[in-house]
């Protein structure tokens, strides 16, 4: 347990340092990264940005500002190509497209049409309360108008909308005037949205239903130890002569061979930090070995030799395993760690280990599991579709009695496992 809780704080660290976020990284790179996290199509993609409104159709230069930011993120991360702004204008100009709000089919395939744009990217602005502005963003797809991905951040808002209210009369004409008494112009107050508790939302989050099998397999460490405090061991009872007269056998670092897992999990990512959640199923049985280590109640020790492929088998059935994940990056290759435990059902099968009462070793206990470390990647090939390759070490600590009184026999297996499968995001 305390070699587990050494591992856990080691691997702790490594994620506390990792995840340290750049300074230089701000809202417009999280909206710029998130929209552009999707494959449109082979080779050069060509995207052109629309200036940004509001909803209510004022008159601002805050779409200008938002639109000319994201493109300059965009540019950076050179993952499409971007049209130059002045073209789009020119463009927008001259056929009388309509750009505000919600871009009809049309406008979308005219400008993909005339320009040669495999996709357009449109937004609106919302005032929400204490000076910031709610920015929504979505990435469409010029040939067909469906939306490929969409993006919200809450920016500061920097700009001043513009006035619907007449400028007031300047010095020469105020003078040409009668000696009137005039009330200086109201300047319009700009209405504020403020959203209710439940619905203001985190960040967007990628959630995946995985499915796995091994990708190559690798035998794994087990110690096994018999100990029973009311009688000791006949020589046959435990498959071996060597165990006769002892109240305890210790082998340790035994050599084991396993099979095939397979499991299901769901999996859920916020920008960077995530988890998942497991059901799987995998075994492992002592191989055939010599030079195995063997140590007695007397503090005897000697080696002995298995001849045998199947002296004991442990069958894990993972009831539910929690993995706590940082993923580095949410674009299309994603690198990521983690850790995690969970609880298994466990069976210890022997055709050669006695239990009472007759017949050999079946018996089902429940088993802690330890996942560390866990490191993978996850490589997006469509819009809803990835693909995931990642090694894990796990340790299982559990216990049987062969149903014997006095009896407490322990098992800790350690494994490292290499999976690969197919996430379904949803």
């Amino acid at each position: 347990m305390n070699r587990i809780i050494k591992y856990f704080l080691v691997l702790s660290g490594i994620v506390f340092v990792w995840s340290a976020r750049p300074a230089f990284a701000d809202e417009y790179d999280d909206l710029a990264k998130e929209l552009c996290n999707v494959i449109i199509s082979t080779g050069q993609v060509k995207i052109a940005i629309l200036p940004f409104s509001y909803l209510d159709k004022r008159k601002s230069d805050g779409g200008a500002i938002v639109s000319e930011r994201l493109t300059t993120r965009i540019v950076k991360l050179k993952k499409y190509q971007v049209i130059e702004r002045a073209l789009l204008e020119n463009l927008i100009q001259e056929q009388h497209l309509e750009t505000s709000g919600a871009v009809s089919v049309e406008t979308a395939k005219q400008i993909g049409k005339i320009l040669g744009v495999d996709a357009i990217i449109s937004g609106t602005l919302l005032d929400v309360e204490d000076g910031m502005v709610e920015v929504n963003a979505r990435l469409i797809k010029t040939e067909t108008a469906e939306v490929l991905n969409t993006a919200s951040v809450s920016i500061r808002k920097i700009w001043s909308d513009v006035s619907s209210s007449p400028p007031p009369p300047s010095s020469q004409q105020y003078q040409q005037q009668q000696p009137v008494k005039q009330e200086m112009p109201v300047q319009e107050e700009q209405p504020v949205y403020k959203q209710p508790a439940y619905a203001r939302r985190g960040p967007k989050l990628d959630t995946y239903v995985d499915l796995f099998t091994i990708l190559s397999a690798a035998g794994g460490k087990m110690d096994l130890v018999f100990n029973n405090t009311d009688r000791t061991f006949n020589g046959t009872e435990l498959g071996s002569s060597d165990a006769y007269g002892h109240n305890k056998v210790s082998f340790t670092g035994l050599d084991t061979h396993g099979t095939t897992p397979i499991g299901a999990r769901v999996a859920g990512f916020g920008k960077h930090w995530g988890f998942d959640i497991e059901m799987s199923y995998y075994s492992q049985t002592v191989a055939q070995q010599n030079g195995a280590s063997v140590q007695y109640d007397d503090a005897s020790q000697q080696t002995v030799s298995f001849n045998v492929n199947d002296y004991f088998k442990m069958s894990v059935f993972n009831l539910m395993s929690v993995d706590l994940l940082y993923r580095f990056s949410n674009k299309m290759i994603q690198p990521y760690v983690g850790a995690g435990i969970g609880l298994a059902l466990d069976n210890f099968s022997s055709p050669y280990i006695e239990q009472y009462g007759g017949g050999t070793l079946n018996e089902l206990s429940v088993g802690f599991l330890f996942r560390s470390p866990i490191i993978g990647v996850r490589v997006n090939v469509g819009s809803d579709t990835s693909l995931f390759i990642e090694q894990r070490t796990i340790a299982n600590s559990s216990y049987f009695s062969r149903t014997y009184s006095g009896e407490n026999d322990t098992v800790y297996l350690t494994t490292t496992q290499t999976i690969m499968g197919v996430g379904f995001k949803f």
